[in-house]
């Protein structure tokens, strides 16, 4: 390949903030010797390995170009292929630059298989007739074959040194266990709102098929039915099923007033009732506040969708759910006024930072799928969480049309002229 074309990189595992970084030091001091690409079309792929499910990623991607030159970014010394050149952050531009050269010379010489390297930037600095600078350390790892023979002679050596050195075994009793306080609490048992279902192949479109749930005619629907009626007529609507009183909604407010215990909320969100079943009637009393009795305590619209969508879900999808597409949250949820959900912190602060695919959540934080769909069942039913569009279709915002001012003058001399005419 001649020096002058420039090496296309693929890039997985970055956000947006990592790749405008690389290309401005692409267009920058590497003066246009690197671009992005995407697919087939790319000669090399650039991985930040801190990146959520980046991991996962790479590791179909590895599958997908075998004979592809990687250059990983990471903060911490990782087990990675031999071929492989890793740059521990924070990264030098010289270290890129080398990257980029080596990367260049294997493909130019199709020695796709050469020693990988680590490269690190030290904090000591040398000064010299061009003033201060700071160092940097390549160590090229050695082959599987070495890294097995030095390990082993270094165990044994260390094994025999240890076993001349250690004293004689004492006669003391071994200490005993520390036994866990007879007070302590149980862990709880979260199957009313995640269930207990394992988790699935989400490659398997059957199997994500048959872990969703449709919820038309369940009381979450018809409460978000409602909330939607509130909203439209700008009034509080009383809710009853089957002659009875189920709550007041009132969408301006967000707050809902509810007759039914949590207990019968909770024991009846997977039943179904038809419209015939279902009254909706507008009230004079609005805000909710006012409404008459028997209707209880206001509580917050958010509040009571998730907790109903927890109950009515309880670890499944709702129907409609593209597990391979990115969803994120809008904001934080209040999560100590809302019903808890396992790992909600731990989900909430991904989704935030940035649109993952559901899958690839559990895998990132290593935890069952049904803590994640609970949770995105829940966070979508209180408008909290929503598939995410492209990041392209946000890059640059689109100006409105600006009224042509020329036009507008020749328009008003074409009218001046017919009315003299006429």
């Amino acid at each position: 390949m001649p020096t002058s074309t420039p090496i296309l990189f693929d890039l997985i595992g970055a956000n947006v903030r990592t790749r405008n970084a690389l290309q401005m030091a692409f267009a920058g001091r590497a003066r246009g010797s690197c671009e992005f690409a995407n697919g087939d079309a790319a000669d090399a792929v650039i991985v930040d390995l801190d990146g959520i499910g980046a991991r996962a990623e790479w590791s179909k991607y590895r599958h997908q170009h075998p004979r592809r030159p990687s250059v990983l970014l990471t903060l911490n010394d990782c087990t990675v292929p031999e071929t492989a050149i890793v740059l521990i952050k924070p990264i030098r531009i010289e270290a890129l630059l080398s990257a980029v050269d080596d990367i260049r010379r294997r493909i130019e010489t199709g020695d796709i298989n050469a020693p990988g390297i680590t490269v690190r930037a030290t904090t000591e600095t040398a000064v010299g007739p061009g003033g201060p600078t700071t160092r940097i350390t390549a160590t090229t790892r050695p082959s599987r074959r070495e890294a097995t023979a030095t390990s082993q002679t270094t165990s044994g050596s260390q094994s025999r040194r240890a076993v001349a050195a250690s004293p004689p075994p004492a006669s003391h009793p071994a200490p005993s266990k520390i036994a866990a306080p007879s007070g302590s609490e149980p862990a709880r048992d979260y199957r009313d709102v995640c269930g207990h279902l394992p988790d699935i192949n989400c490659e398997d479109l059957e199997q994500v098929r048959q872990r969703s749930f449709d919820a038309e005619g369940t009381l979450l629907d018809w409460l978000r039915r409602t909330q939607i009626r509130s909203d439209n007529m700008r009034k509080a609507i009383s809710l009853n099923i089957q002659d009875k009183d189920v709550a007041i909604i009132s969408s301006m407010e967000r707050v809902a007033r509810v007759v039914l215990s949590d207990e019968i909320l909770r024991n009846n969100a997977s039943k179904r009732f038809i419209a015939n079943q279902v009254r909706m009637t507008e009230i004079a009393t609005d805000p909710p506040q006012a409404a008459p009795r028997p209707f209880g305590e206001p509580v917050s619209l958010e509040a009571l969708l998730w907790k109903m969508a927890l109950w009515t879900y309880r670890g499944r999808l709702p129907a409609g759910t593209s597990v391979r597409e990115r969803v994120y949250l809008r904001r934080w949820p209040n999560l100590p006024r809302l019903l808890d959900v396992p790992d909600a912190m731990r989900i909430s602060a991904l989704l935030v930072g940035q649109p993952l695919a559901l899958p690839r959540v559990a895998e990132a934080l290593q935890i069952p799928q049904r803590h994640v769909f609970a949770f995105y069942g829940a966070a979508q039913a209180a408008g909290l969480a929503n598939h995410a569009k492209r990041e392209a279709d946000n890059l640059l915002a689109s100006v409105p049309p600006r009224k042509h001012v020329e036009r507008s003058f020749i328009n008003r001399v074409v009218g001046r002229l017919k009315r003299l005419v006429a």
